[in-house]
């Protein structure tokens, strides 16, 4: 937070004119890096970060072993 207000305070005294960028944000589930999970086989599963889809992964991964 201290930036924020050093960065504020510094445009605020510079004569020239400030120029913005658009910055988009990406929802929370897009941005987390999904569940790596490697089984014994060598095989790698990637799992997104969403609680169903892993529920399911799980419960089949349950029924195979």
């Amino acid at each position: 937070m201290h930036a924020f207000y050093w960065w504020r305070r510094r445009l605020r005294e510079q004569s020239t004119a400030v120029r913005f960028a658009l910055v988009e944000a990406k929802r929370a589930e897009e941005t987390v890096a999904p569940i790596e999970l490697v089984l014994s086989s060598g095989d790698l599963l990637r799992i997104p970060h969403n609680a169903a889809t892993l529920k399911l992964v799980l419960a089949v991964l349950r029924e195979q072993s």
